[in-house]
């Protein structure tokens, strides 16, 4: 009965340490990338190069927090793309999340009906067809026309 008893808490200890374990690994194993909701995003910033309308380009600036929302709009409901292109590069968004994530979203330029970007979490990176190039872009335009506004207040 001893014995018993001995193996049973033993057990139980072993149990409890695995469960700690598989706790631990979820919360360190990086998630899928996928774009975060504005009320995820602490801070932003954007650059645009090689613009398809034949625009200049735009050096890296800090969106202002209440321009998030409509850049992470314009990305639209994204599906994933399992196959894609080459593109060219449009610009980048960097979002800095409440936890301290940092989301890399890389905006390409496909010249077709259907936008494109990618989104990397750290080595992991997922590629997404959502929005229009056009809408994409203009967004991120408008939110740079806004910050340099504010700048110059």
């Amino acid at each position: 009965m001893r014995n018993r008893r001995g193996f049973t808490r033993w057990l139980g200890g072993l149990v409890a340490l695995l469960a700690l374990g598989a706790l631990v690994l979820w919360w360190a194993l990086p998630t899928t990338p996928r774009v975060p909701t504005p009320s995820d995003v602490q801070a932003m910033t954007a650059t645009l190069d090689n613009s398809p309308q034949g625009l200049p380009d735009v050096s890296e600036f800090a969106v202002l927090p209440e321009d998030i929302p409509r850049v992470l709009e314009a990305l639209g409901a994204a599906g994933q793309d399992d196959h894609p292109a080459k593109w060219p590069v449009l610009g980048r968004l960097i979002c800095t999340c409440k936890r301290g994530k940092t989301v890399v979203v890389d905006l390409y330029w496909t010249g077709h009906a259907t936008g494109a970007f990618s989104v990397a979490v750290g080595p992991r990176r997922i590629y997404f067809r959502s929005g229009t190039d056009r809408g994409i872009e203009d967004a991120v335009r408008h939110a740079q026309a806004r910050a340099n506004r504010e700048k110059d207040r």
